[in-house]
């Protein structure tokens, strides 16, 4: 099969139809062809990641793990599965503040405020060894994990 069928489509659905989910689907499928682009599973996991389908990214990223044999690739794939699990526990934390807001009519104080208040079960661990912190505008950062969040680069 053609790598580049599946990776057609996923472009048009990302950058043409604003679709990250589909694209990212799509590209996965792309991925998983032999003889197609390392590159490949990088940008499905991006998509995947943006599309709120980071387990789906994370379950792809760790599959290429195990036969990965070129320590260069394996780093790159482990960098790059630390920072689907950075992006997925933000995502996390961010329905957790907007549920929190909606239900108290106030952003939280503290991270901790949404595990006593039940929207989190915990405070996820930051995969890079630091922390998530609540910034004052009431958005969710790591500070040890690369600011830009894990998104396509898309033209304006």
């Amino acid at each position: 099969m053609e790598w580049r069928f599946p990776f057609y489509t996923g472009y048009v659905q990302y950058f043409s139809l604003g679709n990250p989910e589909e694209g990212g689907m799509a590209l996965l499928r792309a991925a998983r062809i032999p003889d197609s682009p390392e590159y490949l599973p990088l940008l499905a996991s991006r998509m995947l990641t943006e599309g709120h389908r980071p387990d789906t990214a994370l379950a792809l990223l760790q599959k290429m793990m195990e036969g990965e044999t070129d320590t260069r690739r394996k780093t790159s794939l482990e960098d790059r599965i630390r920072r689907v699990i950075v992006e997925r526990d933000l995502q996390s934390m961010e329905t957790a503040i907007a549920e929190y807001m909606s239900r108290i009519g106030a952003p939280p104080r503290r991270l901790a405020d949404l595990v006593q208040s039940g929207m989190l079960a915990r405070i996820p661990e930051e995969p890079y060894g630091g922390r998530y912190l609540l910034t004052p505008e009431g958005s969710v950062r790591s500070d040890r994990a690369p600011r830009e969040r894990l998104k396509v680069l898309r033209k304006q």
